[in-house]
C-alpha cells in the first residue's frame, strides 16, 4: 500500500498549509539516481500541487540527502490541467534542454476536453520542426497518463510571420560556449593527514571540504553517515548484468569496503581502475551488509589526494644489510623490486637482500636495479643469503671420486615408501650408464615394498600400489642393477637403502 505524504513525513503537517496541500498526496515511489546525485519522489494528487510548497518541503527534506539535489515528480488527473499547469509543464521542458527560447512567452492557450491549441506570435516553423506538438503532448501523458492532441497556431498574420522568420533565419547565432564538468579542485588541507601540494581529483560526486575525518576502527554502531580517508589495496567486481565493485581501503587503523551498485545502464567501469596504493578521502553512508557479514560504506563523493611520501633526512645515509622480502618464507611482506626502488628514492647508495635459504628475490630486484642504473649507475644492489650449514661431523656424501666426466659412470636413483631407511623401503630403481657423455645403457625396475604406500608418497613419487603390486620384492627388486654398474658407489639414502 502506498503512503500518503501525512504519514510519511507527519512532522510537516502542523503547517496548515502543508496539511491543506499535502494532506491527501499519495507517495507513489522515491527514486535514488547515485550517478546524476538526485532523488526523484514521485507525488500524485488531484491537482497540480502548489510549486512553493514543494520547494519547501524539499528544503526541509535536504538535511536527509545531503550531496543530493532532490526533485518531486507530481501526478495528476487530466480533468485538473490548466492553463497554469500547462505553462509549468512547458517551462519544466524548457529546464530539461528543450529549446523553447522565447517563443511562448506570450502565446495563448486554449484547451477543450483532449485537445490543446497553443497561438504562438513567433516562431511557429521552428516549434513544428523541432515536434514541439508531439513532446508536449508526451509530458502531459507523462504527468496525467492522458494524451491530449496539441495544435500549434500563429497569432499573426501570415506575412507578418514569414518576415519574422525571415529575420530569425538570417540572425547569425553566436558561437557555441561548451561547459565542461572540472574533474580537479585546488589542493587541501586536512587534519591528520599530511598531503601534498598537488591538486585534489574528483573522482566522483562531487568536491566536498573534509573534515572530522572518523578512523575505521572506530566505524560501526549504527552507522550513518560518515567522512572517512583510506589507502586502496583490494578492488573487485562481481555480476554480469549489474554489476557491484567493491573497494578495500585502510587507513592502518583498520578496513573497510566501498560498494557501489551499478544502476541498470550504468557505466561504472572506471571503479575498476583504481590502482593499489591511492590515497583517497570518501563522504558516504556507514551501514551492516547482511551479505558480507560486515559494516561497509556506499560513497558519495570520493576525491583523489596525495600524501607525502616518507622520506630519510639523515646526513649520512645507512646502507641495510639484513632485509628479508616476501620470497622469504614467514619472514616479510617486502616486495623485492619496490623495496630496491625504497632504498633508492630514500638515497641509499645500497641495499642488500639476505632472504633464508632462497634466491627467488634475486630477478625482481635486479630488474628494479637495472631501472635505477639508468639514471644512478652508482646505485649497488647486494645480493646475499642467509645459508643453513650442515653438520659436519656426520656424514653426507659418500663414495667420493675424482674422475673427469668425459670418462664411463653410472646415475641411479630411488624411489622409497619413506625417508628412514631403518623403517621404510624400496618402491622403484632405475639407473643409466653414461659414456663420454651420451646415455649408453638403462635400467628401471619398480619393487614391490614390505608394507603399503601412503597417499602422500604417491602424491609425491607417482608410484601407486598398484603400479608394485606385480614387482619383485626384497633383493630381488635389484634385478639387473649390480650388473649394469658394475661395481655400484652409492651415497646417502640411496647407500641406506640398497
Amino acid at each position: 500500500m502506498t503512503p500518503l505524504v501525512s504519514q510519511l513525513w507527519p512532522q510537516f503537517m502542523a503547517d496548515p498549509d502543508f496539511a491543506s496541500c499535502f494532506g491527501r498526496v499519495i507517495v507513489e515511489h522515491a527514486r535514488m539516481l547515485r550517478q546524476e546525485r538526485q532523488v526523484i519522489f514521485t507525488l500524485r494528487s488531484a491537482a497540480p500541487l502548489d510549486k512553493g510548497l514543494c520547494a519547501r518541503l524539499l528544503a526541509s527534506l535536504q538535511p536527509d540527502y545531503e550531496g543530493f539535489e532532490l526533485k518531486i515528480d507530481n501526478l495528476f488527473g487530466y480533468a485538473s490541467l490548466d492553463e497554469a499547469a500547462l505553462r509549468e509543464l512547458m517551462e519544466e521542458m524548457k529546464r530539461d534542454g528543450v529549446p523553447i527560447n522565447g517563443f511562448l512567452d506570450r502565446c495563448k492557450i486554449s484547451i477543450v476536453g483532449q485537445n490543446i491549441t497553443i497561438g504562438v506570435c513567433h516562431g511557429t516553423k521552428f516549434l513544428q520542426e523541432m515536434e514541439f506538438e508531439r513532446l508536449l503532448a508526451e509530458r502531459v501523458a507523462a504527468h496525467t497518463g492522458t494524451k491530449p492532441k496539441v495544435t500549434l497556431q500563429s497569432a499573426v498574420d501570415e506575412a507578418e510571420q514569414r518576415q519574422m522568420e525571415e529575420k530569425l533565419e538570417r540572425k547569425i547565432a553566436p558561437p557555441v560556449v561548451k561547459f565542461e564538468r572540472k574533474n580537479t579542485a585546488p589542493s587541501i588541507k586536512v587534519e591528520g593527514l599530511d598531503l601534498t601540494d598537488k591538486p585534489v581529483t574528483i573522482f566522483h560526486g562531487k568536491m566536498f571540504s573534509p573534515k572530522n575525518l572518523t578512523p575505521l576502527k572506530d566505524l560501526g554502531g549504527e552507522g550513518g553517515k560518515c567522512m572517512i580517508w583510506g589507502d586502496v589495496f583490494f578492488t573487485e567486481v562481481k555480476g554480469n548484468y549489474r554489476k557491484i565493485y567493491t573497494v578495500s581501503i585502510t587507513d592502518y587503523t583498520g578496513s573497510i569496503n566501498l560498494k557501489i551498485r551499478a544502476q541498470e545502464g550504468e557505466d561504472c567501469s572506471k571503479w575498476e581502475s583504481i590502482g593499489k596504493g591511492t590515497t583517497v578521502i570518501v563522504r558516504g553512508d556507514c551501514s551492516y551488509d547482511k551479505y558480507e557479514h560486515d559494516y561497509i560504506v556506499y560513497p558519495y563523493d570520493v576525491l583523489f589526494v596525495e600524501r607525502k611520501r616518507r622520506e630519510d633526512h639523515a646526513p649520512v645515509k645507512r646502507v641495510e644489510l639484513h632485509l628479508h622480502t616476501k620470497l622469504s618464507s614467514m619472514d616479510a611482506f617486502c616486495d623485492p623490486g619496490g623495496i630496491v626502488k625504497l632504498a633508492h628514492r630514500m638515497g641509499h647508495p645500497a641495499i642488500a637482500i639476505t632472504d633464508h635459504g632462497v634466491c627467488q628475490g634475486y630477478p625482481e630486484a635486479m630488474l628494479a636495479a637495472d631501472e635505477i642504473h639508468k639514471t644512478d649507475p652508482d646505485f649497488k644492489l647486494i645480493y646475499g643469503c642467509e645459508a643453513y650449514f650442515v653438520d659436519d661431523m656426520i656424514p653426507c656424501v659418500y663414495g667420493v671420486q675424482d674422475q673427469p666426466l668425459n670418462g664411463e659412470f653410472c646415475v641411479f636413483d630411488t624411489e622409497t615408501t619413506g625417508l628412514d631407511p631403518g623403517v621404510e623401503y624400496l618402491t622403484e630403481i632405475g639407473a643409466v650408464i653414461v659414456r663420454n657423455g651420451e646415455v649408453a645403457e638403462e635400467f628401471d625396475t619398480f619393487v614391490k615394498p614390505p608394507k603399503a604406500i601412503t597417499p602422500k608418497i604417491t602424491e609425491l613419487t607417482g608410484i601407486t600400489n598398484e603400479m608394485v603390486a606385480d614387482a619383485p620384492g626384497g633383493e630381488g627388486g635389484h634385478g639387473g642393477l649390480p650388473e649394469i654398474c658394475g661395481r655400484p658407489h652409492p651415497g646417502g639414502p640411496q647407500r641406506a637403502f640398497l
